[in-house]
């Protein structure tokens, strides 16, 4: 069974964000964390198909040869806001792509008010 991850990171030298897949190439979700630690970014937020929602970023075909970019912009993350089959959620957004990396991270309107 093909494992499915995500992962938003920061490279500070850089000022570059990203948002990477992972479809067949990691068996944990640690393994691909650690991968993109070593190349020198900040993990911001890590989760599997089971956890995040797509967004405006649709799921990759199996890859088994390496991870695959899906967004990037200068600078750092940003979190957001975004409605998804009715519901409001937290949600990272790069450039002009945004995905939810937790479903169970619901926005209560009563904190957007007060």
């Amino acid at each position: 069974m093909l494992k499915y991850f995500r992962i938003t990171a920061y490279h500070p030298e850089g000022d570059l964000s990203l948002v990477l897949d992972s479809s067949g190439l990691y068996q944990r979700l640690g393994q691909f964390k650690s991968y993109m630690v070593l190349k020198g970014f900040e993990v911001f937020e890590a989760s599997s198909d089971k956890k995040f929602l797509e967004g405006d970023i649709a799921k990759v075909e199996p890859n088994a040869d390496r991870p695959v970019f899906r967004a990037y912009v200068a600078g750092k993350p940003e979190y957001t806001i975004l409605e998804w089959e009715g519901i409001l959620y937290r949600a990272v957004r790069v450039g002009e792509n945004a995905y939810i990396p937790n479903r169970r991270k619901r926005v209560k309107l009563k904190r957007l008010f007060s």
